[in-house]
């Protein structure tokens, strides 16, 4: 999660971006992550939503992004 002080920034694109990359190099064939609320931003780079989960606590949208395209 980025601190709100850095959001709008592109912290989370170039971690995300860099994360990819790596994954890629690794030939890892898809990657996930859960998010509280930021669905339409992981959406609009390519992930999927998969299933609504509790985790922590807290109502998450799980999210899958194949690499293997």
């Amino acid at each position: 999660m980025t601190d709100k002080k850095f959001r709008g920034q592109g912290v989370a694109k170039a971690l995300i971006q860099r994360a990819i990359a790596r994954a890629r190099q690794q030939q890892i064939a898809e990657l996930w992550l859960y998010t509280p609320d930021q669905q339409a931003y992981y959406q609009r780079s390519g992930w999927q939503a998969v299933e609504q989960r509790h985790i922590a606590g807290e109502e998450v949208t799980v999210m899958v992004l194949n690499l293997a395209q």
